[in-house]
């Protein structure tokens, strides 16, 4: 049976470089991050103070019922806010798509509660000595939270919004796989549209770490760049011999994607056409057998194998660049096993995270944007901070942006910690 084609004509992004997508390639075309100083809340002391922080957001600007936005986390928000920007770049209008046919497909996982509404949930929680008591806890406790406080960081409200807002009654899926989410997401809304139970799809990833729940908790997990406290914008260097870790960034990227007759019929601009997906479970990494890892040797594989291409016909890949040192030399491992010693030197390798931040959730989206931006422009941008190689690490780092490119085929990776790999591959648009 032959494969329905997909293609991609719509893309929504927001990020620390500013609101939509434009916004962002222009930003990471000049070799500017958006990376600095926390300034949401009072971080003097705290042991994490730069992030990858949205400024002049306004949720207001993307969400018509302000009822809604009463049971949105900022996660939810920006979800939403890059799926109203990417349907706005698609052009569709409402005629053009059946509803039922039409789906949603997000990458979201654990929502950051806010640390006020917990404060004073615990506070009233308190005993006269200062003790937590579960049963004042029950009472007291409970009765400081919004009624519909759950409903605001439950993970598949972000699809649930989205498919709210654009009338999208077909399939509404969310992946919940860390920093794999956005990228699966892609891939299985991709599979959705190939099998026909849709025509059209939205798919991405959002998440907020700009709050104290979240940077604490990558600040435990010691993957952050030298404790993340005051490093600088520079500091943030995958695959550089330097690195040390990522700093964390908020963001969401949303991708409309089409079936190709469905996309011809309504005369829509076609950024890149999605040639092939793979995704894997990494046993030996859940193990701690990081000698043996071989899920994203795995999830590349098998993207070039659904494609039907060789080894050969990749022009560029955009790397999942975590900057954890370890992580770092797996992917680039991963590579020489795929492409082999002499390929994997030559086939030109970006990492894009250090201009925005690692945005979890949403970094496999955003990546998926920059990469049909390449495609569609022909232009490679620099890997941000990259300066020193490692001798461990004998790939062929785009270190200065390349403006005349020739750029067909290009693998996009991104792999969770938690040892979940997706690679996505897209095609440059030649015409049907």
């Amino acid at each position: 049976m032959k494969k329905r084609r997909i293609v991609i004509t719509g893309l929504g992004a927001v990020s620390c470089l500013g609101i939509g997508t434009e916004p962002l390639w222009k930003g990471v075309l000049e070799s500017r991050s958006g990376i600095g100083p926390i300034q949401s809340f009072a971080c003097d002391g705290f042991a994490v103070q730069q992030g990858g922080e949205i400024h002049d957001f306004n949720p207001r600007d993307f969400v018509e019922n302000r009822k809604s936005l009463k049971v949105m986390s900022r996660d939810i928000q920006l979800a939403c806010a890059a799926s109203a920007l990417a349907f706005q770049d698609a052009q569709v209008a409402p005629e053009d798509v059946n509803p039922e046919r039409a789906g949603v497909s997000m990458g979201a996982g654990l929502l950051d509660n806010e640390i006020d509404e917990i404060a004073a949930c615990i506070r009233n929680s308190l005993d006269e000595s200062g003790n937590f008591q579960m049963t004042k806890f029950g009472g007291e406790g409970i009765r400081t939270l919004f009624p519909l406080w759950m409903l605001k960081y439950l993970p598949n409200m972000p699809s649930c919004h989205i498919s709210i807002m654009h009338n999208l009654q077909g399939p509404s899926n969310t992946i919940t796989t860390a920093c794999a989410a956005a990228m699966q997401a892609v891939g299985e809304a991709s599979r959705i549209i190939e099998r026909g139970d849709a025509d059209l799809m939205a798919a991405g990833g959002a998440e907020s770490r700009m709050n104290p729940f979240g940077l604490t908790r990558y600040y435990i997990f010691k993957t952050l760049v030298n404790g993340n406290g005051v490093a600088s914008q520079a500091a943030y260097r995958p695959f550089d011999k330097r690195r040390s870790g990522f700093v964390l960034g908020e963001g969401a990227g949303v991708l409309i994607l089409e079936e190709l007759e469905h996309a011809l019929r309504r005369k829509a601009k076609i950024y890149a056409e999605v040639a092939g997906y793979g995704s894997s479970a990494d046993f030996n990494y859940l193990h701690g057998n990081l000698e043996d890892s071989n899920g994203r040797e795995l999830a590349m594989g098998m993207a070039l194998r659904d494609a039907g291409i060789s080894q050969e016909q990749v022009s560029l890949i955009h790397a999942h660049g975590s900057g954890i040192p370890k992580d770092d030399f797996l992917e680039a491992k991963a590579i020489h096993r795929v492409f082999g010693e002499r390929l994997a030197g030559q086939i030109p390798v970006v990492a894009t995270k250090p201009y925005v931040g690692h945005t979890g959730f949403a970094s496999g989206a955003l990546q998926m944007i920059l990469s049909s931006k390449i495609a569609a422009t022909q232009q490679v941008p620099a890997t941000l901070n990259y300066a020193q190689q490692d001798p461990e690490i004998a790939l062929e780092i785009v270190a200065r942006l390349r403006e005349d490119a020739r750029v067909e085929f290009i693998l996009t990776n991104a792999f969770g910690l938690s040892g979940q790999n997706a690679s996505v591959l897209i095609k440059k648009w030649r015409g049907k």
